[in-house]
């Protein structure tokens, strides 16, 4: 299907703009989790930019009559507050997103 063509070619730009040693992982139906250490914030609004430009592309070449747009959220990791607890920094990237 077209939705399964685009979390594909989504993961692949991710793959692309991301460094190997990255972690990448899809989690649920069209959701992905990205861990990049030492990454600022100015890197990722760059990363940010040529994955958004990647999805216009894939729009584009295939011809898909919907946008593909993403949303995306920033923390740091390890955190004052929560430490090395991976479960808070994800409830807080998925509220992030939701708002």
């Amino acid at each position: 299907s077209a939705g399964d063509k685009v979390i594909q070619a989504v993961g692949q730009a991710l793959q692309k703009h991301f460094r190997s040693n990255d972690i990448i992982a899809r989690l649920d139906g069209d959701k992905f989790a990205v861990i990049s250490a030492g990454l600022n914030v100015d890197n990722y609004k760059k990363v940010l930019y040529q994955i958004s430009e990647d999805c216009r592309r894939i729009k584009d070449l295939n011809n898909y009559p919907f946008d593909i747009e993403l949303s995306s959220t920033f923390a740091i990791f390890p955190s004052q507050k929560n430490g090395y607890a991976l479960e808070p920094l994800m409830e807080k990237a998925e509220g992030s997103i939701k708002k």
